[in-house]
């Protein structure tokens, strides 16, 4: 079964992106499903740690070459 036919599974995707300049940069990814819904930029508070929904960060230093 392909991943697209399966309910929420995890998507693989690219992002393409040439910074301007040096410096420190957070790249964020947030998930939208078919009906239009938007990951929350800050998930509500769960203590036991499951089903976390929150919009995930990663941050990179991009320096001179």
């Amino acid at each position: 079964m392909s991943a697209q036919k399966l309910p929420f599974a995890w998507r693989l995707f690219t992002l393409k992106w040439t910074p301007k300049e040096p410096g420190y940069y957070t790249i964020m990814s947030r998930a939208t499903d078919t009906a239009g819904r938007v990951q929350p930029i800050v998930p509500p508070w769960n203590p036991s740690g499951y089903l976390w929904n929150g919009t995930d960060r990663v941050g990179v230093t991009v320096e001179r070459v």
